[in-house]
């Protein structure tokens, strides 16, 4: 019996729940990708040289991304799926990107061949031209070629329009524009407020999150953005600022580029809980950081990999 990975099973429910809004897109360029009216979805060309696949569209939910392959019908026994939903058959699927190549599990079942598209196949699949693929196993057989045109157009409007993956048992960190934060988050960043203003002619937009984690100690989550040559590919600077209650909330304890901010109060070194990001631009891996006598130091993910 094949084990189906809980990534694969959620690729097989996002690709039911695309069928049916794919279905009826319709290219205005049939050789070019194009962008779906709704989420973070892109519709792929008509294949060329296709076996068993008439379609597909690529999405990306919770910073996963499904490539869904339409077959219509199933092309092995000539009979038309309808709206039944038989038992998931799953294979193997290789996908050529230019020169670059990826394997992968897929998953057939009713109209679609569902493939779980690692990250890393982004940057071939918005520079290359072509993209060939082939499925086989109980999935397949099925084979198709896509042209790559406007690719890179289409994915460069889908990367930030993806939800954030799902983070049970960590609290976000969520910044805000307005509030008591932002004042003790300027004072705490008035240098490099000045320094900003000084080497860009212009002024960074401030975000600020307070978290009490007693009655006497809290943090303070600063967030400078601005120009990307300033801060970075993100645009932005996350800071934190820690206060024993004794002292003001001006001693930084933690800094990171552009990212989303999540705390573990399951695990805590002297009382301060984990912090744990998620890049906002890039690829959405997680990074770690530990109390350390007096600030926060980077060390592995506590997540397993998935």
């Amino acid at each position: 019996m094949v084990c189906v990975s809980k990534r694969l099973r959620l690729t097989v429910l996002a690709a039911f729940s695309l069928l049916a809004f794919v279905d009826q897109e319709a290219s205005a360029n049939p050789r070019a990708w194009q962008a779906a009216g709704a989420g973070a979805v892109a519709i792929l060309p008509v294949p060329d040289k296709a076996y068993g696949i008439v379609g597909a569209s690529l999405a990306c939910a919770e910073q996963n991304w499904t490539l869904v392959l339409r077959t219509g019908r199933d092309w092995r026994r000539g009979l038309r799926t309808g709206g039944a939903t038989p038992v998931a058959e799953t294979g193997t699927a290789q996908l050529g990107i230019g020169r670059t190549t990826f394997a992968m599990p897929a998953s057939h079942q009713g109209g679609t061949i569902a493939l779980a598209l690692p990250y890393e196949a982004i940057a071939p699949l918005q520079a290359a031209t072509t993209l060939a693929l082939e499925v086989g196993g109980a999935a397949g057989p099925a084979s198709a070629k896509f042209s790559l045109t406007g690719s890179k157009r289409v994915l460069d409007a889908l990367l930030p329009a993806c939800s954030p993956r799902r983070m049970e048992g960590y609290d976000l960190v969520a910044f805000a524009p307005v509030g008591e934060a932002v004042a003790a988050a300027r004072e705490a960043l008035k240098d490099d407020i000045a320094a900003f203003k000084l080497a860009t002619a212009s002024e960074p937009r401030l975000q600020a999150s307070r978290v009490f984690l007693d009655s006497k100690r809290s943090l303070l989550f600063t967030q400078l953005c601005g120009s990307s040559w300033y801060f970075g590919r993100s645009g932005c600077n996350v800071s934190a600022f820690a206060s024993d209650g004794t002292t003001p909330l001006t001693r930084l304890v933690y800094e990171n580029e552009g990212s989303t901010t999540y705390l573990d109060r399951t695990a805590t070194s002297d009382g301060w809980p984990a912090i744990t990001s998620v890049p906002l631009k890039g690829k959405p891996e997680l990074t770690t950081f530990r109390w350390n006598d007096e600030r926060y130091g980077v060390e592995p993910s506590l997540l397993a990999q998935e």
